[in-house]
């Protein structure tokens, strides 16, 4: 009796040894699989951040101005000859602007132009179009060339500096 009582615990050890073995194995080949799935998005991802890191900064002031030369460039070579409609003589369709630009360069000079458009030295204008791309449908209507920076001369009310040249509390408003 002893006997068949010890073959059972340890069938049952087994048993139990094997119920856990199986349930690593499953984790591991989840694991492994989930590894190789960041593997292969690493791999992806890695070309990708190499070419961001090796592009040059980003300065949105810089592309502004470089987009205003553009534009004032593209109106001054109409000239006199313009012989379309006079309120579209000083418009540019987005798309001469961005012209062979890589992807990533079009998105600066919509960004910039957003800018552009806030300081108030362009206005953008959605051009009457079936179908295509945004930048197919958008024009930029040239203002005026002096790049307003505003926030070179913005000083955040908080750090209004007073006659002593110390903070102040700006003045509640009632």
């Amino acid at each position: 009796m002893d006997e068949t009582m010890y073959e059972e615990r340890f069938e049952a050890l087994c048993k139990a040894h094997l119920r856990a073995f199986a349930a690593g194995a499953e984790r591991y080949a989840a694991e492994s699989q989930l590894s190789k799935r960041v593997t292969d998005w690493s791999a992806r991802l890695n070309p990708v951040l190499v070419n961001e890191e090796e592009r040059e900064a980003f300065d949105i002031h810089a592309v502004g101005q470089q987009m205003l030369d553009k534009i004032q460039s593209e109106v001054g070579a109409r000239g006199k000859s313009w012989k379309g409609n006079l309120e579209d003589k000083n418009k540019v369709d987005f798309h001469t602007i961005s012209g062979e630009c890589e992807q990533f360069e079009v998105c600066r000079l919509f960004l910039a132009s957003l800018m552009l458009a806030n300081t108030g030295n362009v206005s953008l204008k959605h051009m009457d179009s079936t179908g295509g791309k945004m930048a197919d449908n958008m024009a930029v209507e040239f203002i005026k060339n002096d790049l307003n920076l505003p926030m070179d001369t913005y000083m955040a009310p908080s750090l209004e500096v007073g006659a002593e040249g110390e903070n102040v509390m700006p003045t509640e408003v009632a």
